[in-house]
């Protein structure tokens, strides 16, 4: 087996969940099939990263998707990342590593530059920017399992493109959804991941000036 079946494509179907949960409405059918899974009974003892902070994390998504129920969710998923009211923490790479905070911005086309070297095509439902942290977390869910994706590649999207601002954006994410509810203990989660992600695979996050 090579290095990415052994290692990387562990990443992937954790990855993809997450990235679900960070993109799709979660009254859409993705994004219920995504929210179904991490409040269900399995997903805290499943969650290969980051145990035991994870499972906590898990049991708390749980407790909250039960209170508020998924109409409620879905009008969290609304205020955090849709609007019309400014949003806390807007989930675009370009916001926090542009100097303008633009989306569309510098990061938006060198990450197209990125998934054109990779092979990776993403079809958008409407004209929207690559750079959005849930898309990239699928990004890297597809790529790990992609044979057109080198290692190279995947160290390149985490290293480069996403973990740079990642921590920045779930802090301000964490603190705009607030104390215990189902959004804050996702950022959570997804911090945790990320850092387990960083010490199993050795990945060094470039130093890129954050703007945000």
């Amino acid at each position: 087996e090579t290095f990415m079946e052994t290692t990387f494509r562990e990443i992937s179907q954790w990855a993809g969940i997450l990235g679900s949960l960070f993109y799709h409405d979660p009254a859409s059918e993705k994004g219920a099939t995504a929210l179904r899974f991490v409040s269900g009974q399995e997903a805290a003892q499943a969650w290969p990263f980051g145990q035991p902070e994870a499972q906590t994390c898990l049991e708390t998504m749980a407790k909250a998707a039960e209170d508020d129920g998924l109409h409620e969710i879905h009008l969290e998923y609304n205020r955090l990342f849709i609007g019309p009211s400014k949003l806390p923490a807007p989930a675009w790479g370009s916001v926090y590593l542009d100097p303008e905070n633009v989306i569309f911005g510098i990061e938006t086309l060198e990450l197209r530059e990125w998934m054109r070297a990779s092979g990776v095509n993403m079809t958008l439902a409407e004209k929207e920017p690559e750079d959005q942290f849930g898309l990239m977390l699928m990004m890297a869910a597809f790529c790990t399992v992609s044979d057109n994706c080198s290692e190279a590649a995947v160290r390149k999207l985490l290293e480069h493109h996403l973990l740079p601002w990642a921590y920045r954006f779930l802090d301000q994410f964490e603190e705009g959804a607030g104390t215990g509810s189902f959004y804050a203990s996702l950022a959570q989660l997804t911090r945790i991941t990320l850092l387990d992600w960083q010490q199993r695979f050795e990945l060094y996050p470039d130093k890129r000036k954050l703007f945000r």
